[in-house]
């Protein structure tokens, strides 16, 4: 019984730093990371991205690897949201100019 409550109380400090290393990490997306995020968020492919930026498939594969891994996130929408909650992308990059004329007549026939 002692043994499994020192398991249990490492495991659980070994996913406090887990968390805290991503949380360290998070803040730390490089400025390619942050591009291909925005892209994503404007709901771009990975073939779509790759062109944007001129470079291949399999390095905007790494990249969302990378703000995966950093983000904590699932998937490409989780780390869209977390990264707007964490403030590392903001609702204007990923509209651009042309999209905040296109939000101001949201809904607006």
């Amino acid at each position: 019984m002692c043994f499994n409550m020192v398991g249990s109380f490492e495991f659980g400090v070994h996913l406090l730093d887990i968390w805290a290393f991503r949380e360290i990490m998070a803040g730390r997306l490089t400025e390619r990371e942050r591009q291909v995020l925005i892209l994503v968020a404007r709901g771009k492919a990975n073939r779509e991205i790759a062109h944007e930026l001129q470079i291949s498939i399999k390095t905007v594969e790494y990249h969302m690897t990378n703000i995966l891994g950093k983000l904590g996130a699932r998937n490409r929408t989780e780390a869209v949201l977390k990264a707007l909650r964490q403030g590392l992308v903001t609702l204007e990059e990923i509209w651009g100019d042309d999209k905040k004329s296109d939000m101001k007549n949201y809904g607006n026939p």
